[in-house]
């Protein structure tokens, strides 16, 4: 088994808070390969994370299983500002 490890050469954080007797929605964070898109020279086979609101969808799981799930305040951080090529909020076309 091989380890891939790798790091942003920019410094980065995603802001959140955490409130007592609140749940914090952060977004739907998915990896996505490069390879065979147009980020593929510039990414090669590292790829890139999606970063997107799917509230809707899990905030719905999410009841499903804990009925007495507390109010939910949804952040999620729109980081296609940011310009950053492993950080998307879509996959590309």
């Amino acid at each position: 088994m091989s380890v891939v490890t790798t790091r942003s050469a920019r410094p980065f954080s995603i802001p959140f808070t955490i409130r007592p007797g609140e749940a914090t929605y952060i977004g739907n964070f998915a990896r996505a390969p490069s390879l065979g898109t147009s980020l593929g020279p510039v990414l090669g086979a590292a790829g890139f994370f999606v970063i997107s609101d799917k509230s809707e969808r899990d905030l719905a799981i999410a009841r499903q299983r804990r009925p007495g799930l507390p109010p939910v305040t949804v952040t999620v951080t729109n980081v296609s500002t940011w310009g950053h090529a492993m950080l998307r909020v879509d996959e590309p076309q």
